[in-house]
């Protein structure tokens, strides 16, 4: 025989027994509950796997939760102490612009004391020279100032009092004609309060000086200083305003245009 009839022999013979071997297979009986074991194994190895599945996510979600949520509280703790960090460097910048505020108020207010102190004494010292002064410069300007004014004045007086049941009331200088007064208040510095008692004093003059009676009553305020605006006070409550001008004469501050008021 030859080499090529044995190969395909040969070959012949593998296929014939494979082909019973399947038919062998096929003819053995089917063991179905095996195979029903089986597929539950299976089944439930895959369940298994997917239970271990589930876990293991389930179990990183939660990592993954408690990790955020630790952020969250640190980044809430963060912004919380910065917030009362700024809080407290805003409250202590606070205190710090009420304590500058305090101490200038302190230092302005002893600067002011120790000024009135001063003005006191000098008040004091230079009070009554101050009176004589203004008294010996109306003399001679009194009639030229108030003249420009409408009054013409024929009379001058000065340190005028009257007396009614122990109660007294004083004129620095009495300036008058037939049917017009005025009545001087003389300060070395006058302030809001000085006005408002010689506003008081005007309201007495009838009282204590009824030979006034008939006549129009003027008030003026003469001062070498005035404060705070007392001088514009005086004037919006009718008084004249005087004072100095130049060494031996006195103006009158009011406008052209104010109108006295009569008591």
């Amino acid at each position: 025989m030859s080499k090529k009839s044995k190969k395909y022999k040969t070959s012949e013979t593998s296929k014939n027994n494979e082909v019973k071997e399947i038919s062998e297979t096929y003819n053995q009986p089917f063991d179905w509950r095996e195979m029903y074991r089986q597929v539950w194994e299976t089944l439930n190895e895959i369940g298994k796997k997917h239970k271990e599945f589930e876990d293991q996510f389930e179990k990183e979600k939660r990592e993954r939760e408690a990790q955020l949520e630790k952020e969250r509280r640190e980044r809430e703790a963060q912004l919380e102490k910065e917030r009362k960090e700024r809080e407290a460097q805003l409250e202590k910048e606070r205190k710090e612009r009420e304590a500058q505020r305090e101490k200038e108020r302190k230092e302005w207010e002893e600067r002011m004391k120790r000024h009135d102190e001063q003005m006191q004494k000098l008040e004091k010292m230079f009070g009554l020279h101050w009176g004589r002064l203004v008294e010996a410069l109306l003399a001679p300007g009194a009639r030229k100032v108030f003249q420009e004014r409408g009054i013409n004045i024929h009379y001058r007086g000065s340190n005028i009092e009257a007396t009614i049941g122990g109660d007294k009331m004083e004129i620095d200088v009495l300036l008058e004609n037939e049917k017009d007064v005025v009545i001087v208040e003389i300060k070395t510095t006058a302030r809001v309060s000085d006005i408002k008692d010689t506003l008081k004093n005007m309201e007495r003059v009838r009282k204590f000086f009824p030979r006034f009676e008939g006549k129009n009553i003027y008030g003026a305020v003469a001062a070498l200083k005035y404060y705070a605006g007392s001088d514009k006070f005086a004037e919006s409550k009718g008084l004249f305003v005087i004072e100095p001008s130049g060494e031996d004469t006195v103006i009158i501050k009011n406008d052209k245009n104010f109108k006295p008021k009569k008591w």
